[in-house]
C-alpha cells in the first residue's frame, strides 16, 4: 500500500526520459505529486514524506528556499540530485552556485551519479556531511527508445567510412564547434563521416554551426529533436559517439548510457560519470584548459579509426555487458529504495505548521494522476511527423487502445492523413458507432503492427502482452512516446 507521498520536480510526463523513468520508480511505491503544487500550497507538506529535486539551482526562487528550510524542520526529507558542476547557462552561472552551496547545506541528502562527482561538493562546501551523501547509478536505457530509421540520412551517410556521431542537445556546453573544427582537421576525414543530430534552440548559435560547417561534405548537421522512436538509430549509425563534453559544467551524461545502450562505445573528455567504466574500453581524454582539448580530441579520434569498425563495436557489446550489471534498471530501482527508505512521517511536522498559520485545519491525500492537455496533443498531430513515421516505416495496420476524448482525436487525426486500417481497443466497444471497428482487448483477434494507449490508467504490461501474441513485432506506446 502506497501510505507516503513524495513531491518531484520536475513532475512531467513529457520530459527527458531519465527523469520519466526516476519518476515511474518512484511511483512503484509511493505517490508522486507535482512539486509546483506543494510550493503553492505549503501547508500540504502534513501530507508530504519527502521531496524529490533535480536541477533546480537552475532556476530557484526565494519562495523554493523557503520551502526548503520549512520542509527539513517540519522532518520532510529533501532529496537534491547533483547532475551538474554549474549551470550551462554561463550568464546565470553566479546564481547557481549561491543556489548550490544553499542546496548543500539546506537539504537532508544528496544524490551523486557518478563516484568521482562528490569532489566538487566539497569544492563548495568542504564541510559537507558525509553521511547525506548517496550514490545513484544512471540507468539503462534498454527499452525506451526505437529504431525507426531515418531514410534521407541513411543515403546520404557511406556505411564503409568510418562514423563519428554527435547526438544530443545542439549547446554549446557540448562544445560542438570543438567537434567540426576537430573533424575539419582529421587526418583521416576523406574516409570518416560526422553527422551532429539533436535539437537547437539558438537560431544565432546554429547559424555559427553552419558557416563553421562551410563546404564539408563529410559533416551533416541535423538540427532537429530526435523523436524517440528514432532515437536508436541515430545511436546505431555511428561507430563511436562524440562527447566532448565542457568539464567547467559537466558531470554526468545521459549519452553516454544511451551509448552503451546501443553497444556503441564513446569518446569523451574525463567527466566524473566516465570514471565509472573501464577506460580500456572507451577513448577517454583530459585537457587543462580549452586550447588543450583540440589535440587531445584529435589523438582518440585517431585512435578510434585506426582501431577500426570491428574493434570498437566489440568494445561497445562489451560496454553493454558492464552496463547491465553495474546500471540495470532494476538495480537502479533497488538502490533508489533503499535511499528513499528513511522519509517517513514525522511527528512534529502537523505540531509544527499548526504553530505557523492559524488558518489550519484539515490535511487531505494527493493523488496526482498523468493527465495530457487537448492542446498539447492537437499540436503533436497537427504536425503529422509521428503518422508520417508511421507510414515511413510501414506500420499500416493501427491500434488505438480508448476511444475517449483523446482516442478520438488520434483516429480522427490518423484518418485525415490517409491511415485507414484503424482498429479501436475499448471495453465498451459494444457501444461505440458502426463506422469503427472496435473490439474488447480479451477479442482482440487482429495482428496490429502498432498499438498506442489513451488511456492514463491502462495497464500497459498487459496490453502489450495480448498484442505481442498475436504479432510479436507490435509496437505498444502511450501518447507520451508520440
Amino acid at each position: 500500500m502506497k501510505d507516503k507521498i513524495i513531491a518531484f520536480y520536475p513532475y512531467s510526463h513529457v520530459t527527458s526520459t531519465y527523469i520519466g523513468t526516476i519518476q515511474q520508480m518512484i511511483s512503484e511505491r509511493y505517490f508522486v505529486i507535482d512539486y509546483k503544487d506543494l510550493r503553492n500550497d505549503i501547508f500540504q507538506l502534513d501530507d508530504i514524506s519527502a521531496i524529490y529535486l533535480n536541477w533546480i539551482e537552475d532556476m530557484m526562487s526565494g519562495r523554493d528556499k523557503a520551502l526548503i528550510e520549512t520542509a527539513v524542520k517540519c522532518g520532510v526529507k529533501v532529496y537534491w540530485v547533483f547532475h551538474n558542476r554549474v549551470s550551462h547557462n554561463k550568464w546565470r552561472e553566479k546564481e547557481c552556485r549561491e543556489n548550490i552551496v544553499f542546496l548543500i547545506r539546506n537539504v537532508t541528502d544528496i544524490i551523486i551519479l557518478s563516484h568521482a562527482s562528490v569532489q566538487y561538493l566539497y569544492e563548495y562546501d568542504s564541510n559537507v556531511e558525509k553521511s547525506k551523501i548517496h550514490y545513484l547509478p544512471h540507468q539503462d536505457y534498454i527499452g525506451n527508445y526505437w529504431a525507426w530509421e531515418d531514410k534521407k540520412l541513411r543515403s546520404q551517410i557511406d556505411q564503409s567510412k568510418f562514423v563519428f556521431g554527435a547526438i544530443g542537445s545542439i549547446r554549446s556546453d557540448k562544445n560542438i564547434e570543438l567537434t567540426i573544427k576537430a573533424f575539419k582537421q582529421f587526418a583521416y576525414k576523406r574516409d570518416s563521416v560526422l553527422f551532429i543530430a539533436g535539437e537547437c534552440n539558438s537560431k544565432e548559435y546554429l547559424k555559427s554551426l553552419e558557416l563553421l560547417r562551410g563546404g564539408e561534405e563529410n559533416v551533416f548537421l541535423i538540427p532537429n529533436r530526435i523523436p524517440d522512436d528514432m532515437m536508436d538509430f541515430y545511436v546505431q549509425m555511428a561507430d563511436v559517439v562524440l562527447l566532448p563534453y565542457d568539464l567547467h559544467s559537466c558531470i554526468n551524461s545521459g549519452v553516454m548510457l544511451l551509448a552503451f545502450t546501443n553497444k556503441r562505445t564513446v569518446i569523451t573528455s574525463n567527466i566524473s560519470m566516465a570514471e565509472e567504466f573501464d577506460d580500456r574500453l572507451i577513448y577517454i581524454y583530459s585537457y587543462e584548459d580549452e586550447a588543450g582539448q583540440m589535440p587531445q580530441l584529435l589523438e582518440q579520434m585517431e585512435r578510434a579509426y585506426l582501431d577500426g569498425k570491428a574493434l570498437v563495436r566489440e568494445k561497445g557489446s562489451r560496454l553493454y555487458e558492464n552496463m547491465l550489471e553495474t546500471n540495470s534498471k532494476a538495480l537502479v530501482q533497488r538502490e533508489l529504495y533503499k535511499i528513499l527508505e528513511s522519509c517517513s512521517e514525522s511527528g512534529n511536522k502537523a505540531e509544527f505548521i499548526k504553530n505557523i498559520s492559524k488558518e489550519y485545519e484539515d490535511k487531505y491525500l494527493w493523488r496526482v494522476r498523468y493527465a495530457i492537455s487537448e492542446a498539447w496533443l492537437r499540436d503533436v498531430l497537427g504536425g503529422n511527423m509521428f503518422i508520417e513515421r508511421l507510414k515511413d516505416n510501414g506500420l499500416e495496420k493501427i491500434g488505438i487502445y480508448g476511444f475517449g476524448k483523446y482516442g478520438k482525436m488520434l483516429y480522427e487525426a490518423m484518418q485525415k492523413q490517409g491511415l485507414q486500417n484503424i482498429v479501436v481497443i475499448d471495453q465498451n466497444a459494444d457501444k461505440i458507432h458502426d463506422e469503427v471497428t472496435a473490439y474488447t482487448l480479451d477479442a482482440l483477434q487482429e495482428k496490429l503492427d502498432v498499438v498506442i494507449v489513451t488511456i492514463a490508467e491502462a495497464d500497459m504490461e498487459t496490453i502489450k502482452k495480448c498484442c505481442c501474441d498475436l504479432n510479436e513485432k507490435c509496437y505498444v506506446l502511450n501518447l507520451k512516446d508520440i
